[in-house]
């Protein structure tokens, strides 16, 4: 008994040790200790199980014979099993005492392998909820940066997200989206209600229908363009795009969230409509455009009879008045007065090639800055010479200077003075006024927007019919007996080449009102050169002349050697630019060379020009024309010219040109 006593005392120690191990092979070697050492066993087996089952034993062994019964002690709970002990059946039978004592440290050895094991299932589940927590700390920053990301791309574009919760039936809008509406996030609540309100009233029907297809589960997309009011009241074009996420809990098809993004279309479509407004006015300007060829083209005929007509009748007039002045001169009588009609048929015609021209927009102006005032009276004054209607002029002295051709615009007052003296057969007062006048940027004229002239030429005539105001401007129209119907009709053409606008009020029985705005402009007028200065060259010249025309060449040839010059015949650029390189060996170059532009089959006054300066950088050089639209007749200086002559001219013009080139210190003296 006193034996048992020490070994129960030995247990109370024991139970505390085995506490402090922390694992089953610390466990079982401690207890064998004790097998051997306390109870002073010599034959025994002891197997401990994994404390999770598995496959791992821990086996220590005392010198068991195999021979004789045996006693297997389990190491067990209600619910576990840790493993057991094997004795020898004699020796329990023989210390009973000792084996009850064992069975006491069994049992507490089954508690400190329970505890261990609660603790280890406690530490791996501790660490398991601390890696899944770490886990989820990754994805939450992984969330916060995706999300940050996304707002940050988000602002610098048009887009927004948008979410529709089908339980609250609010939707959730990302900040860049509230903003784009004119919100600041957080400072709105959007639900069914608001999107109802919000959307155009045109467009809500079809977004309505869409949604509720989409929310009842018949469509899993959506896709919409709709206008929506912004706070501030402006109206939007959006581009909706989204789709169902998860379904309701009984399993039907109905979504919980509809999710998708908005983008902001709104220049797209202002784009868009301005670009099919440009191919709808394309189109219509086409129409007019054929409409006006099939006019033009039904004019043709008419212009073709009237020209025919004219020329003819002023062929005739030359005609018969060189047969006459040769007669004359046969006959040994003096034929000047009939030369002198040939020259007015002539002039004539070269009036009608510029009306013809203006017409078929092919008489370019050759614009100088110019006051309006100095022409109008001017061209006023010799229209109405020997007239018995009188002119008033209303023309203030701060008129803007304008960049006109002189000569063409003279014309236009020069056609509209006449047209108001035919439209007062009794007499009357023909009223000049011209004003500054700035246009607007719309305007029904269609004229650009800035600082223009206004000129109105009033008579107090019989008026023009409301039938006849729309075809008062078509070529060969008139109410005349006498005249060509192409007065009018040029005149609009050239004010429309000067970008200006020519038009007119009228009233039967009262009279009528020709008004027509030309462009301003800051530059200011030359001053004038004076008279033509018809003298003689102040020293012998020498003149090149280049003309495909033989006629043309020849008589101007006569007329300058009359004038003092010594001229040269040249029939194309090739013989002009030869002479001209000959003459210059010689040391006997030529002082100034003209050269017609165009020469059919052979080279022209522009090729000719480039290898005579190519000899020469200092040739005085003019060019001639009867193209005066031609770029070099515009501005001459950019392709080498020093002057222009427009065919047909006077020989007195030319050599005017000739002595400014020539004599230009006498001149200006």
């Amino acid at each position: 008994m006193e034996r048992a006593g020490q070994v129960f005392a030995h247990l109370v120690v024991v139970s505390c040790v085995l506490d402090t191990l922390p694992t089953v092979q610390r466990k079982a070697e401690f207890t064998a200790a004790v097998l051997e050492n306390v109870f002073k066993l010599k034959e025994y087996r002891l197997q401990l199980e994994d404390l999770y089952g598995g496959n791992n034993r821990v086996l220590v062994e005392g010198p068991l014979k195999s021979q004789g019964e045996k006693v297997y002690c389990r190491i067990r709970t209600a619910e576990s099993c840790f493993g057991h002990l094997c004795l020898p059946q004699s020796w329990v039978q023989a210390n009973p005492s000792f084996y009850g004592l064992i069975l006491n440290y069994l049992n507490l050895l089954t508690l400190s392998l329970e505890s261990t094991r609660y603790k280890q299932c406690l530490e791996a589940a501790n660490q398991q909820l601390k890696n899944e927590i770490m886990e989820k700390e990754k994805i939450e920053a992984i969330l916060r940066q995706n999300e940050q990301w996304v707002k940050v791309t988000m602002e610098g574009t048009d887009q927004g997200l948008w979410e529709w919760d089908a339980t609250t039936k609010k939707f959730k809008f990302d900040d860049n989206w509230q903003r784009i509406l004119g919100y600041e996030p957080g400072e709105m609540v959007f639900n069914s209600e608001w999107l109802e309100k919000s959307v155009h009233s045109d467009d809500w029907p079809q977004l309505e229908q869409s949604l509720k297809r989409t929310k009842d589960g018949m469509e899993k997309y959506i896709e919409m363009e709709y206008r929506i009011k912004t706070k501030a009241g402006e109206w939007k074009w959006v581009s909706s795009r989204g789709f169902c996420l998860g379904n309701d809990e009984t399993g039907g098809a109905k979504p919980v969230k509809l999710s998708g993004t908005n983008r902001d279309i709104t220049l797209y479509r202002q784009t868009q409509d301005a670009l099919q407004a440009s191919v709808r006015e394309l189109a219509a300007e086409r129409e007019r455009a054929e409409l006006l060829k099939m006019e033009k083209l039904e004019s043709l005929g008419i212009l073709a009879s009237g020209i025919a007509h004219d020329f003819n009748n002023l062929l005739a007039a030359i005609l018969s008045n060189v047969q006459l002045a040769i007669f004359k001169w046969k006959k040994g009588l003096n034929g000047i007065k009939d030369l002198e009609s040939v020259e007015k048929a002539a002039l004539k015609a070269s009036k009608l090639t510029q009306q013809l021209m203006a017409f078929a927009k092919g008489g370019a102006p050759v614009k100088q800055p110019a006051r309006l005032g100095e022409i109008i009276m001017e061209t006023a004054e010799f229209a109405l010479r020997g007239a018995s209607v009188r002119c008033r002029y209303l023309l203030p002295a701060g008129l803007w200077p304008m960049a006109v051709d002189g000569d063409q615009i003279s014309q236009v007052i020069h056609n509209l003075i006449l047209n108001a003296y035919h439209a007062m057969p009794d007499g009357g007062v023909i009223t000049v006024s011209a004003r500054n006048v700035n246009v607007p940027p719309q305007n029904r004229m269609r004229l650009r927007p800035g600082r223009y002239v206004r000129v109105e030429i009033e008579d107090q005539g019989v008026g023009i019919p409301n039938e006849n105001l729309t075809k008062i401007f078509d070529p060969y129209f008139t109410t005349k007996k006498e005249g060509n119907g192409l007065g009018l009709s040029s005149s609009y053409f050239i004010v429309q080449n000067h970008d200006g606008y020519l038009g007119v009020i009228s009233q039967p029985g009262i009279g009528s009102i020709f008004y027509f705005y030309l462009p301003a402009t800051e530059e200011e007028p030359a001053a004038e050169d004076g008279k033509e200065n018809l003298e003689p060259p102040l020293r012998k010249c020498k003149v090149l002349l280049m003309d495909d025309e033989s006629l043309i060449r020849t008589s101007l040839r006569e007329y300058l050697e009359a004038c003092g010059y010594d001229a040269v015949e040249a029939k194309d650029g090739l013989e002009a630019v030869m002479l001209f390189q000959e003459e210059r060996k010689k040391n006997a170059p030529f002082d100034v060379v003209i050269l017609d532009l165009t020469v059919p089959g052979s080279m022209g006054g522009k090729e000719a020009v480039r290898q005579i300066l190519t000899v020469e950088p200092k040739a005085k050089v003019i060019a001639s024309s009867g193209y005066h639209d031609d770029p070099v007749m515009l501005e001459p200086w950019k392709f080498g010219f020093c002057d222009v002559v427009f065919k047909p001219f006077k020989v007195e013009v030319l050599c005017e040109k000739l002595k400014n080139l020539l004599e230009p210190v006498a001149n200006a003296n």
